[in-house]
């Protein structure tokens, strides 16, 4: 699961966000909010990239995971 703070979303222009019910927990139990879902393209090591990704006001910094 990749997740992203919700700001990005706010901040760009060109990203369209699909209301989901999905809920998840951080570590320590407290759960995390999900404003949605969305694809977001991005670049990493000079490479353009595309995932899923939920989107949360709850964190600060982008967590991406690889599945493979």
């Amino acid at each position: 699961m990749t997740l992203v703070p919700k700001t990005v979303v706010d901040e760009a222009n060109d990203i369209s966000l699909a209301l989901c019910d999905q809920r998840i927990w951080a570590a320590n139990g407290t759960e995390v909010e999900i404003a949605g879902h969305a694809n977001i393209s991005f670049k990493l090591a000079g490479r353009d990239l595309s995932t899923n990704a939920s989107m949360s006001p709850d964190i600060e910094d982008v967590m991406l995971v690889s599945t493979g």
